[in-house]
């Protein structure tokens, strides 16, 4: 281009093929390929690169043929500054071809909008950094030009068309499946290093409350769907859908082996205890159906029910502190392993009225909530201890509280321990557990 200066060098380029011969380059991949062959001829390397194609109107000749009218665009980042005016050349020496090349964008994230305006199947180069926006809907994009100009003491002033909203880094969270603040930094540091600043100032201007907003946001918005429909079902068909699905990795049916032989090791019957189980996730919490295995270490105590967190969404012990039971009232099961009470975790009163079936209300942040949580599902107890709980006052065991708290519980004491010869390490698999239980039901009970 004649505004380019002839000794330029720079990083970042447009190159444009007007009116390709698409003899020569008929895909953007081929013409990509003669692009980086021509500044690797001169010990250039590109870091990344766009290929775009422009559709224009064909022309027709005089003589009655029409004229191909198809464009090349190519957006690209040198490792280092490289002159254009050899690789123009080259191009046109080794595949005969003009082309055009222009810098006046100032990073690539510039040159990369500019390129990829139109073309929504651009072809990008191997490990491109994402520089996508969200997915914006039609509503959406009319509601923005809509409010892109303010009108302040008779003057007009356009809106900042960078400047995301708590919405669009959601919908950006979402197609990127983004899980994490720090997943969302690294992308907005990858865009940054490109020139593209929107996500980050973000981060740095909105502060952490609307960042974890947005991720809070994009994981309700895809999982809303799924939740609902999984709230509809019971415990039990859960269960069973569990049973179809796949055995965790390595296992192969292992864990369902080794599940019976630790019973048989403890002399319980796998029909008493697997229809305890079926009965708690079938009924919920009530006196006699929550489940407490006891017993001292190295028996298969917490192998018999860690599966319970694989299937299920799951509570699992609370944390020292006011808030302990935060996220038990949506939980579908409640899983206590290795559980030592203490008041400053629950109440006795409380873990009785919640063990019982009753409605209980434990303290939340006022900060979040607007009140104390609520526990009124029919959510099971399962619990794993080195004995059963008693309650002692003035030095002496309180038999009353203690013996309310027995009839709450369904106990199987686990007393022979396994010698450390023949333990073995085994993941918590979910299907070998609904396995498990479910042969070992009564068809009555199912």
């Amino acid at each position: 281009m004649a505004s380019l200066d002839l000794q330029t060098q720079r990083m970042v380029y447009i190159i444009t093929y007007s009116r390709a011969d698409t003899s020569k380059f008929p895909t953007r991949e081929s013409f990509s390929e003669a692009v980086i062959e021509a500044w690797n001829f001169f010990g250039i390397n590109i870091l990344h690169w766009v290929v775009c194609i422009e559709a224009h109107a064909n022309l027709r000749l005089e003589s009655g043929d029409d004229v191909n009218n198809y464009h090349f665009h190519m957006a690209l980042k040198l490792e280092k500054r490289g002159r254009w005016l050899q690789v123009k050349r080259y191009l046109n020496e080794k595949f005969g071809i003009q082309v055009h090349f222009s810098d006046h964008h100032n990073g690539y994230y510039s040159a990369y909008k500019y390129v990829t305006k139109e073309d929504t199947e651009a072809l990008h180069s191997p490990g491109h950094p994402d520089l996508t926006m969200a997915p914006k809907t039609k509503a959406a994009t009319a509601g923005n030009k809509r409010k892109a100009k303010e009108v302040s003491g008779g003057i007009e002033k356009k809106r900042d068309e960078e400047r995301l909203t708590v919405y669009e880094v959601c919908k950006i969270i979402q197609a990127k499946s983004i899980t994490t603040r720090l997943e969302l930094v690294c992308l907005a540091t990858a865009q940054e290093r490109e020139g593209k600043l929107c996500l980050a100032q973000f981060i740095a201007n909105r502060g952490h409350k609307a960042v974890d907003e947005a991720l809070a946001l994009a994981k309700e918005f895809s999982t809303a769907e799924s939740l609902m429909g999984r709230s509809k079902k019971t415990r039990v068909q859960i269960l069973q859908e569990a049973k179809g699905g796949e055995c965790v990795m390595g296992c192969a049916g292992e864990w369902f082996e080794a599940a019976h032989q630790v019973l048989a090791n403890q002399e319980i019957t796998p029909k008493v205890f697997c229809g305890a189980v079926y009965e708690a996730l079938s009924k919920g919490r009530g006196k006699f159906r929550n489940i407490y295995v006891h017993g001292s270490s190295n028996c298969g105590k917490s192998f018999i029910l860690s599966p319970l967190k694989v299937i299920f969404n799951t509570f699992s012990n609370p944390a020292t502190g006011s808030f302990a039971w935060m996220g038990a009232e949506q939980a579908e099961v409640i899983f206590l392993n290795d559980f030592r009470w203490d008041p400053k975790l629950i109440a006795w009163a409380d873990l009785l009225q919640a063990l019982e079936g009753d409605v209980v209300h434990l303290p939340a942040p006022k900060t979040f909530c607007q009140r104390d949580l609520e526990l009124t599902a029919d959510t099971p107890f399962f619990a794993t201890a080195d004995a059963p709980m008693v309650l002692i006052r003035g030095g002496s065991v309180d038999r009353t509280n203690t013996e309310m708290m027995d009839v709450r519980w369904r106990f199987f004491h686990f007393w022979k321990k396994i010698p450390q010869e023949q333990q073995r390490h085994f993941s918590p698999c979910g299907r070998c557990f609904a396995r498990f239980i479910l042969t070992n039901v009564n068809n009555d009970m199912q």
